[in-house]
């Protein structure tokens, strides 16, 4: 039959497609993921987004009941050349590189639509779905079974042409094109060989979160805690620097990043992740949502980004911005509030004592009392 459809023609259909890396992988569980996963949350180290109990993130048959097989697509990216990150306001708030410009989940999951549409060409009763980080499943471990990679002491997967930057998408589907290889054992090692003997992403992460034993402190990683819409501690603050979203550090100083395969031109970054924090903090919330609906990092919600951007604010420590904060102190919300003041103290507002007196009068909120009442315990 002219039109079987096999493992090597799907692959040659996505290279075609602008997507290099691909691989298969058979819906199994993986006992030793998830025991570290376990591990991690004994050690309040997880990290995950969404409410499913740790054993359903391997229950592939709750998700697609008549999965047979995984076909695991990886698309590169990568930061702006060397010349442009050294642009731009040095007070600006940083955006990560995987989430500026263009939102990779649309990106991916439309090479993924292209794929499904592929393999319906050639039978019309094969069932899919398509998976973008948007379901229970460990999404970068199914890559590893697929064999794009293996883990990196970044925690990212270590792909040997394009190192850890690369979006993971995956479709699932009711058939096997493997013709009975056992395309779930992949023949990489769990930990990157590349990663043995360098230390760099460990001791550039500014939160210490990385280890040369491949441990991650997850709960204090600063792209996470970009992420997290709970209250963030005065240490948690400090952390974050001018970070509005993510964290490149560990995939920007890591060797092979630096030198790995160039990537396809549609994938390339055309400007600068930056945004203007007070700017940002001065357009309403259903503009900026507006304004950025097509990146990777508008999902969050305007609070938050928000939120970051006075964080940064606060951190810069420049009397810049206190006529800027001073305003905003007036109008914001209860939950932006303890932020504007602890950047006002941080830019070293001379009237802080005034401000958080009145904050403390004028507003019911137990955490804007509180944030005046660890202002006043210093400054006093």
């Amino acid at each position: 039959m002219t039109n079987k459809m096999t493992v090597e023609r799907i692959g040659r259909f996505l290279f075609e497609s602008d997507v290099p890396l691909v691989g298969f992988a058979k819906p199994q569980m993986d006992r030793a993921i998830e025991e570290l996963i376990v591990k991690h949350k004994q050690k309040s180290q997880y990290i995950y987004f969404g409410d499913i109990a740790i054993e359903q993130r391997q229950n592939f048959e709750a998700v697609f009941p008549v999965c047979k097989e995984i076909i695991v697509i990886g698309i590169p990216y990568t930061s702006v050349n060397k010349q442009m990150q050294f642009e731009g306001v040095a007070l600006d708030g940083f955006i990560s590189n995987m989430a500026w410009e263009y939102d990779y989940h649309v990106i991916v999951k439309e090479k993924l639509t292209l794929l499904k549409e592929f393999l319906l060409s050639a039978d019309k009763t094969i069932q899919t779905m398509i998976q973008v980080d948007t379901g229970p499943l460990i999404d970068r471990h199914i890559a590893y079974q697929a064999g794009l990679g293996s883990y990196g002491k970044n925690q990212s997967l270590m792909n040997e042409r394009f190192g850890t930057e690369f979006y993971i998408g995956y479709l699932m589907v009711d058939r096997s094109f493997s013709e009975g290889k056992d395309v779930s054992k992949t023949n990489l090692p769990l930990r990157a060989l590349v990663c043995s003997g360098c230390d760099v992403c460990v001791k550039a992460c500014p939160a210490g979160v990385l280890s040369d034993d491949f441990e991650f402190d997850g709960q204090r990683c600063i792209s996470y805690l970009t992420q997290k819409k709970d209250h963030l501690s005065w240490f948690e603050r400090g952390l974050i620097g001018n970070s509005v979203y993510g964290c490149d550090i560990c995939q920007k100083s890591c060797p092979k990043n630096c030198t790995k395969e160039l990537i396809p031109m549609a994938y390339e970054r055309q400007t600068l992740n930056r945004v203007s924090l007070e700017n940002l903090l001065n357009t309403s919330n259903k503009q900026l949502m507006r304004q950025y609906r097509q990146t990777g990092f508008a999902w969050r919600g305007a609070k938050v980004l928000k939120r970051n951007a006075l964080i940064a604010i606060g951190n810069s420590k420049s009397h810049k911005h206190l006529s800027f904060l001073e305003t905003l102190l007036a109008e914001t919300s209860d939950y932006l509030r303890p932020y504007v003041l602890w950047a006002l103290y941080q830019c070293g507002d001379r009237d802080i004592i005034n401000r958080c007196q009145a904050c403390q009068k004028n507003y019911s909120d137990l955490t804007t009392k509180e944030e005046c009442q660890m202002i006043l315990q210093i400054v006093k």
